[in-house]
């Protein structure tokens, strides 16, 4: 999720001799940050009641956080992995990307608590 943050927010305000394989670069950064924290924090969500939504949403900033902190290293290897955190919190307020970031994160919430519910009944993860 922070990639597209990332990915947006550079795209709007890119410089002209900055070219598409930066934007690639600090974008596969930035969503690989973010999914590495996803991957090891993917027990976080899917949880049932208020607690569960608590956990999941602590689990979604870092995530964004983790993926601020890849993607401004990608920028600026110092500066960026210093500032590249607190740019992605920033960017979770503003308000062209906090609808993306709560729909994203709501619409990951139900459907984790689904898959949940559904594995716990003795379904299958696949569907059918």
């Amino acid at each position: 999720m922070s990639a597209a943050f990332i990915a947006v927010d550079v795209a709007v305000d890119i410089e002209a001799s900055w070219g598409l394989g930066r934007l690639l670069w600090i974008s596969t950064w930035a969503g690989l940050g973010a999914g590495l924290a996803a991957f090891g924090l993917s027990g976080w969500g899917g949880r049932p009641g208020w607690r569960g939504w608590a956990r999941a949403y602590a689990a979604a900033v870092l995530c964004s956080l983790c993926g601020g902190f890849a993607g401004g290293t990608a920028v600026y290897p110092i500066f960026g992995t210093l500032f590249g955190p607190p740019v992605a919190f920033w960017m979770m307020v503003s308000p062209k990307l906090m609808p993306l970031w709560w729909g994203g994160f709501v619409l990951v919430q139900l459907l984790a608590l689904r898959l949940r519910a559904r594995l716990g009944a003795g379904g299958s993860a696949g569907g059918g």
